[in-house]
């Protein structure tokens, strides 16, 4: 969830601020892998009709049928180390490289921050998010082992973090979800919350562009029980995203994929929900970066394109939230279509 330098122009479809999933570099990569970890690029899961965290064609690739870039994330998963009580380090699950910026994140009162305390830095963050999780998230060995085999199999680490897969399942059951969609299946980190807040009878329909990690996404997703409840689908994540039948509607959908592409994964994804059904985007504070007019580099500028388009979109009400974890400043949108 996290580049100095104007970063050059990102496939579509990756995943995370950095995101899942557009434009193929090479014949065989698929969504999820992430553009060059040079600061000021993001890793990100390809989904654009050209993308790294490929959308998903319409028939789910046989082997992912009963069984998910690098929010990314988380995670837009090597972003989180290990789930539950001992988290490893919060640089996991980082999808892009972040910049020195304002490295201790947002704060008031100069240099000493708001009233006169020092501003907070990242090992502060990362206290913070060790604290918590170590307290109300329990040790899980599925989640564990679909980040040491991600991480095994060279997948980015940018998946989303423990915390923020734990409020993806909650969101989800929140509402009773019974069908979702993410746009950016990766190693299937984020996969296996989503699946995990579904009754017996739910689907999760994922859009993986890269081939290698929706395999790797597979072995996780069946590992962990949840092969009959997701469905990946491989291919750009445009092209997957126009195929998929509009019926039955979608009760929940999470965008994690490249941010050249973030409006149209939306605008796509908002067409195939129901009413009252959320929609949650990661990595759209990107350290500040999204309202920087400074930065002009391609993922920034797809991120600006979505939040000002926003603003006369009469079919949803949404909100931004910033984070400030430990693996650094960044944030997510949510929103729920009336």
């Amino acid at each position: 969830m996290s580049e100095v330098p104007q970063a050059p122009q990102e496939p579509q479809g990756h995943r995370g601020p950095h995101g899942r999933g557009g434009r193929r570099r090479h014949h065989g990569s698929h969504e999820r892998s992430p553009s060059p970890a040079t600061e000021g690029q993001e890793p990100r899961r390809h989904h654009g009709r050209h993308g790294h965290h490929g959308s998903h064609e319409h028939s789910p690739s046989p082997a992912l049928e009963g069984q998910e870039e690098p929010r990314r994330h988380h995670g837009r998963h090597g972003r989180h180390g290990s789930h539950g009580r001992s988290p490893s380090p919060a640089l996991e699950g980082q999808q892009e490289p972040r910049g020195p910026r304002h490295h201790g994140g947002p704060h008031r009162g100069g240099p000493h921050g708001r009233r006169g305390r020092p501003p907070t830095t990242n090992s502060d963050w990362e206290r913070s998010d060790n604290f918590h999780n170590s307290h109300l998230l329990r040790k899980d060995e599925a989640l564990d082992a679909a980040i040491q085999n991600s991480e095994a199999n060279g997948l980015p680490p940018i998946s989303v973090s423990p915390a923020q897969g734990q409020l993806l399942y909650l969101l989800a059951k929140s509402i009773g979800a019974k069908r979702i969609l993410e746009v950016g299946t990766l190693g299937g980190y984020s996969t296996i919350h989503l699946a995990r807040a579904l009754p017996d009878d739910g689907k999760v329909v994922t859009l993986e562009l890269n081939e290698h990690h929706a395999k790797v996404a597979t072995e996780n997703i069946t590992k962990a029980g949840l092969a009959s409840k997701v469905d990946i689908i491989l291919g750009p994540a445009l092209d997957s995203l126009e195929k998929i039948d509009p019926e039955p509607k979608f009760d929940f959908a999470f965008i994690d994929a490249d941010k050249t592409n973030m409006l149209k994964y939306f605008t796509e994804s908002k067409r195939l929900l129901r009413k009252g059904g959320a929609i949650f985007v990661d990595n759209v504070v990107r350290d500040g970066r999204t309202a920087d007019p400074a930065d002009t580099s391609e993922f920034t500028a797809g991120v600006k394109q979505f939040i000002v388009a926003l603003k006369d979109d009469e079919e949803v009400e949404a909100t931004t939230i910033g984070t400030v974890t430990g693996k650094g400043y960044d944030g997510f949108l949510y929103a729920v279509k009336k």
